[in-house]
């Protein structure tokens, strides 16, 4: 038994190292997508109004629905059944391809007859709304590729697509909305249909060439509708969280509060692309040890993927108000207090991540789906609720409290009725405390600061300890794993 001890320490730290190369590799395309998207915003809200940019905002979140509705959620079902194939991927490619193709070419055609009556349910006249269909259409052959790239860890080739579509999506964004006189909103609206189209093509010509000699097989296609459907209130959930503030927001306050208030959120929402980088580096290695059952690796390395996450919520949350000011400008500063709030609710989806991948192991993906909804429901009702009496701010605070619920439920449904042994929750809380700290001490210390100058040094200085803690987080599970 001690002479093994070498190989699996050797083992352990080459996992890390696996680790740490990948959520390096996504976090930096998803930096450079980051930029590009935050130089783009700073151009839109600069030509567009709060109510032109509330309308982009719920068009943008409507293909991001629709997307996920037109591919069956087959995005999940690709990830998970590449980690059990015999050698018979291509022929599972090829039938989801064909299977998915049929499916999208049937609702089109629904979504075209009724445009007008779906569109106005969510905010949109039918014009918009069918081309947002289109645009989620588009968004298919991405999605699909992008979680073979996950399941296959390519994790570089799928930052350098990422940051060439962010690339060509800004810089054809911001020209097509400088040039358009009215209802300039469409100049994105066209550059994200023309890049989608691109995009969409390269990727599926990726996923052609993969499932190349594939062979048609319903079983197949059955293991994706199967492993998939289930999932999709999941993932619609995760959407309409944040795509149900907005609708409210704009029965009931109008375009202009939608504006504001999508800003606001997208620039907190800033923290939940590291989320998703740190999770897509993550899971492959996740389902790999939990099925070696090596908790103790998973501990470890779960606690690094929280501190590194936390040390980015509070970069965030450093520089928040100047984020708000370079991307939004004077019109949109008065949203600024959401900020920490949306952040927050980041946070908490970090922790449900984590301890939903427990789930997701054991294909219990109903329980999943089952959690996410309950937390979208409540979240619509308070949304309701509170909106028309306190405004869009309330709609943030109304996220985040229906993320900790999804947490909660999440550890709840892993650990207790799953038996997992899951990641301590104790030991996770902590770093979620830490940041309500900051959240708190941040706004505080900037109003009572004298010297901007001096503040925007010490921000600096301490931006530059949280990215040597988050190095040091990563140094630190090499070593301990």
């Amino acid at each position: 038994m001690t002479s093994r001890l070498p190989s699996l320490e050797a083992s352990a730290r080459k996992r890390a190292g696996r680790l740490s190369f990948h959520a390096g590799n996504y976090i930096g395309g998803e930096t450079v997508s980051g930029i590009m998207s935050a130089l783009s915003l700073a151009i839109l809200t600069r030509l567009l109004t709060p109510a032109e940019y509330g309308i982009l905002s719920l068009f943008v979140s409507v293909v991001a629905v629709s997307s996920i509705i037109l591919e069956l959620n087959f995005r999940g079902a690709v990830n998970r059944y590449w980690s059990e194939a015999d050698g018979d991927y291509p022929d599972f490619l090829h039938s989801i391809l064909l299977g998915c193709a049929g499916f999208v070419m049937v609702f089109l055609a629904f979504g075209w007859v009724f445009r007008n009556s779906w569109g106005a349910l969510l905010g949109l006249d039918g014009h918009l709304f069918f081309l947002a269909l289109i645009c989620g259409a588009l968004r298919i052959p991405w999605n699909l590729a992008w979680k073979q790239d996950v399941a296959m860890e390519s994790s570089r080739a799928y930052s350098v697509r990422l940051s060439i579509r962010s690339l060509l999506t800004s810089v054809a964004g911001a020209a097509w909305v400088y040039l358009l006189s009215s209802d300039r909103y469409m100049g994105q609206i066209y550059a994200l249909l023309a890049v989608g189209g691109l995009m969409g093509a390269l990727t599926l010509a990726i996923l052609v060439r993969t499932a190349r000699g594939g062979k048609w097989n319903a079983r197949h296609l059955k293991y994706a509708l199967l492993f998939g459907i289930p999932l999709m209130p999941h993932a619609l959930s995760t959407f309409l969280l944040s795509l149900s503030d907005r609708v409210v927001v704009s029965h009931f306050a109008g375009y202009a509060d939608t504006g504001l208030y999508a800003l606001a959120y997208d620039v907190g929402a800033i923290t939940g692309t590291a989320a998703m980088a740190l999770n897509q580096a993550w899971l492959p290695q996740f389902l790999d040890l939990r099925k070696a059952g090596n908790t103790t690796q998973i501990a470890v390395l779960s606690r690094t993927l929280s501190i590194s996450f936390t040390s980015i919520c509070c970069l965030a949350l450093l520089m928040a108000r100047e984020l708000m000011f370079l991307l939004g400008g004077e019109s949109f500063r008065v949203a600024l207090p959401v900020i920490p709030v949306v952040i927050m609710g980041q946070a908490a989806l970090f922790l449900a991540t984590l301890y939903a991948n427990y789930t997701f192991y054991r294909k219990r993906t109903g329980l999943i789906s089952l959690a996410t909804m309950s937390a979208a429901v409540i979240n619509v009702a308070l949304n309701i609720w509170l909106v028309p009496l306190y405004g869009y701010a309330a709609a943030a605070w109304t996220t985040w409290f229906s993320y900790i619920l999804l947490t909660a439920t999440e550890y709840g449904i892993a650990r207790f009725l799953l038996g997992e042994q899951v990641v301590s929750a104790r030991s996770l809380l902590g770093h979620q405390l830490l940041l309500g700290a900051v959240a708190l001490l941040v706004p505080w210390v900037e109003s009572q600061a004298g010297n901007p100058a001096w503040l925007l040094i010490a921000k600096l200085a301490i931006a530059l300890f949280l990215c040597w803690r988050m190095w040091q987080a990563f140094q630190a599970g090499k070593a301990i794993a």
